[in-house]
């Protein structure tokens, strides 16, 4: 089975403490994955390019906290972007991993 590697920057911003990085894995079975790390932030923008050929009903996320117990929720789930929602005092620090097939 062949991968095809696209690394797409999301969003870096030095003086907002927001830096989140995909990488974006596609194969034969159409499955696409896209994972990385949410720092003091509750939104995480997916790839333009998944809009127009992902399924939205298949998208699932998966969080692992980083640092401190922190009661993560997927709040919504788009083609566009994945809202999060935590119940602790701390700011959201977070690995995501998302997966998705193809139309």
């Amino acid at each position: 089975m062949l991968l095809q590697l696209l690394l797409i920057l999301i969003q870096q911003e030095d003086g907002g403490s927001v830096k989140m990085e995909n990488t974006l894995y596609t194969n034969t079975k159409d499955l696409l994955i896209a994972r990385g790390k949410v720092f003091n932030n509750t939104t995480i923008k997916l790839p333009d390019e998944w809009e127009e050929i992902v399924n939205p009903k298949t998208i699932t996320v998966s969080l692992t906290p980083c640092g401190s117990p922190q009661n993560l929720i997927v709040k919504t789930i788009d083609v566009k972007e994945i809202r999060l929602q935590s119940y602790s005092n701390f700011p959201i620090e977070c690995y995501y991993l998302i997966l998705a097939e193809t139309k």
